[in-house]
């Protein structure tokens, strides 16, 4: 009997054992399945659109000069450039277009507008040393000197036997000070083109500031030999025979700048001056001849 109930107290001893396993097993894994997975808890998404940062956006400052504008303008790519064109204005597809357009914009003085067309003549036809002059001619026109430096340069070095090209480089020089370098520039247009009134007459002019008369004068009189319509020339004339003290031809000059720019004050100043300089020139030597009769007469 002792026996039976000592197997009895064994069995369910063991029985408690597995009983208290069991309960251990299922506590680990239900632990390992909330703890040790790899997974992320779900994250809540708001869908509010985040505030958009406002930037301000400056006002042009319309007190800028002119020069600023263009300077602005010239920056921009070609393609934006022309969209300053008139609405209704149909824009050339081909060099020789632009080019036409470029001139006719120089001649009725939208210059901005002229280096738009040359600049587009340019990108066609990389070669073309007459839209590098005029684009020049018109920067000219703008004061934009730095700007016609460059293109005029670009012509110079696509041809260096094109006189025009050298008579615009030499207006630039000048223009930017440098006398020396527009004397040579005009004095290469001469040799490449002699009868050029333009660039004899531009020469002259530096010569008079530089109080070179004689050298002035010669290249003066070649320039009316072969225009002889253009009144600043005789003007030119005029001013530097009166420096070498020939009266009478400054007088002509004068008279002859006067006859084709009938509004030109300054030639008639000039004249009035020369006048009264001639005149009081006779009455001294009407004066001193008198003088001289009288001492013979003694």
């Amino acid at each position: 009997m002792q026996n039976l109930n000592d197997r009895r107290r064994n069995d369910n001893r063991r029985m408690t054992i597995i009983i208290g396993g069991s309960a251990l097993v299922m506590l680990l894994a239900f632990v390992t399945f909330k703890g040790g997975s790899d997974e992320q808890s779900p994250v809540s998404i708001s869908t509010r659109p985040a505030p958009i940062a406002q930037v301000e956006t400056p006002d042009f400052d319309k007190s800028l000069p002119v020069e600023v504008e263009i300077e602005a303008v010239e920056q921009e790519p070609v393609q934006e450039i022309v969209s300053i064109a008139k609405p209704e204005e149909k824009l050339p597809t081909t060099a020789a277009g632009w080019y036409q357009k470029g001139w006719k914009d120089y001649k009725s003085g939208a210059y901005q507008d002229a280096v738009t067309s040359f600049t587009e003549v340019t990108l066609l036809q990389p070669e073309r040393i007459k839209a590098y002059t005029n684009m020049a001619r018109a920067q000219i026109k703008l004061g934009n000197f730095s700007e016609a430096e460059v293109a005029i340069n670009n012509a110079v070095t696509l041809d260096s036997t094109y006189a025009d090209a050298y008579l615009v480089k030499g207006r630039v020089s000048y223009s930017l000070g440098n006398l020396d370098g527009a004397v040579e520039s005009y004095t290469r247009s001469i040799e490449l083109s002699p009868e050029n009134p333009y660039a004899l007459n531009n020469l002259a002019l530096i010569y008079i500031q530089q109080e070179k008369f004689v050298e002035a004068h010669e290249l003066l009189l070649e320039a009316i030999e072969h225009k002889n319509d253009v009144a600043y020339f005789h003007n030119n004339l005029g001013i530097v025979s009166e420096r070498l003290g020939k009266l009478g031809e400054a007088r002509m000059a004068f008279e002859a700048a006067i006859e084709f720019d009938p509004d030109s004050e300054k030639s008639a100043k000039s004249l009035a001056r020369v006048t009264a300089l001639l005149k009081q020139t006779k009455e001294d030597r009407v004066l001193v001849n008198h003088e001289s009769l009288q001492d013979e007469n003694l």
